[in-house]
C-alpha cells in the first residue's frame, strides 16, 4: 500500500471532510485514542475512539454546563492548535475502523505528530475524573 497505514493513541490528524453522526461534514482536527497502535483494515467494523477538537469557545463559555469533562488549551499550548480550543470527552466519536481505512486510502486523513504531553496528562486525568463518561468507557479510553 502506498498511503500511511497506522493510527497512533494520542495522534493528531487533519481529516478532510470528516463526516458527524447526524451526516454533516466538516474539516476537523481528529485525536486517536486508541490503546495501540492498529493497521486500519477494510471491512472493519471494530471501533475507534476518538476526540474532535473545537475552537467554539464562545459558544461554550455561554453555556457553562458544557464545559463540563472538556479540557481546555490556551493558544500556544500547544503547536496544533493555535486558537482557544476544547476537548470535550462528551463528544467522544467511535468512528468504525473501516472509515478510518478509506479516509487515509483516499488520503483525507493526515498525521500531523503526537499531542503533546502535558496536554496527554490533561486528557487522561478528565476522563479518568469524567461526570459524563461510564464507568466502561472510561476504562476503554484509559486502556485499563
Amino acid at each position: 500500500m502506498s498511503f500511511p497505514v497506522l493510527i497512533y493513541r494520542w495522534g493528531v490528524y487533519h481529516w478532510e471532510d470528516f463526516r458527524f453522526r447526524d451526516g454533516s461534514s466538516k474539516d476537523k482536527y481528529w485525536i486517536a485514542l486508541v490503546c495501540k497502535v492498529i493497521h486500519p483494515k477494510t471491512g472493519s467494523e471494530e471501533l475507534i475512539p476518538s476526540l474532535i477538537p473545537t475552537s467554539q469557545w464562545e459558544k461554550y463559555k455561554a453555556r457553562p454546563r458544557w464545559l463540563i469533562d472538556t479540557v481546555v488549551l490556551e493558544p500556544g499550548e500547544s503547536k496544533f492548535f493555535p486558537k482557544r480550543t476544547i476537548l470535550d470527552l462528551k463528544n467522544i466519536q467511535w468512528v468504525k475502523e473501516d472509515t478510518v481505512y478509506y479516509a487515509l486510502k483516499n488520503r483525507k486523513l493526515t498525521y500531523l505528530g503526537t499531542l503533546e504531553e502535558s496536554i496527554i496528562v490533561r486528557v487522561e486525568k478528565a476522563i479518568r475524573e469524567a461526570e459524563t463518561l461510564s464507568p466502561k468507557d472510561i476504562k476503554i479510553l484509559l486502556c485499563e
